[in-house]
């Protein structure tokens, strides 16, 4: 004789839908530094092995890194030019700045996000985490105590990833 179903199962499977279907999300924490300026900043490591450390700033469109390290990562012979835009800079101003595109971009020990394409601003020399990478590891947040950045779906393939 088959066993009736309890009441209340229904509503216990609705109401664990939501958490199952955001099992891949925020399943990796990297640790950020909080400066004496209160940005945070992250370690990030490109094609591999240049590692540098970049401020999280989530009002940048895209990640732009310094002459000094696109010279790092010519080294590495995994960095070709990808185009030219314009890009608002914090002062409000437009410019014209050089896309290059990297091979790997990687946050912490576990959250390989694949090819990036990356800026170049002449003359200066900080290295911003933007949105165009931040998006791949979305939803993301920012937890401020401890510091650190809580990231999705850091486990995709590189076909996964170039479909992102």
């Amino acid at each position: 004789m088959p066993r009736a179903i309890h009441p209340l199962f229904p509503s216990l499977v609705l109401l664990l839908l939501p958490a199952l279907a955001a099992a891949g999300e925020f399943d990796t924490r990297v640790p950020l530094e909080r400066a004496a300026s209160g940005n945070f900043y992250v370690e990030g490591v490109l094609n591999a092995s240049v590692h540098s450390r970049f401020l999280v700033d989530t009002g940048s469109g895209l990640v732009t890194i310094s002459a000094a390290l696109l010279d790092a990562l010519a080294a590495t012979g995994r960095v070709e030019r990808a185009g030219r835009v314009a890009a608002r800079l914090a002062n409000g101003k437009l410019q014209a700045v050089q896309l290059y595109r990297v091979e790997q971009f990687r946050l912490g020990e576990h959250c390989e996000l694949g090819p990036v394409d990356v800026a170049v601003i002449p003359g200066s020399s900080a290295n911003i985490l933007g949105l165009n990478l931040l998006a791949r590891a979305a939803p993301f947040a920012v937890h401020v105590t401890p510091p650190a950045l809580a990231l999705s779906d850091c486990a995709l393939g590189g076909a996964e990833l170039a479909a992102r």
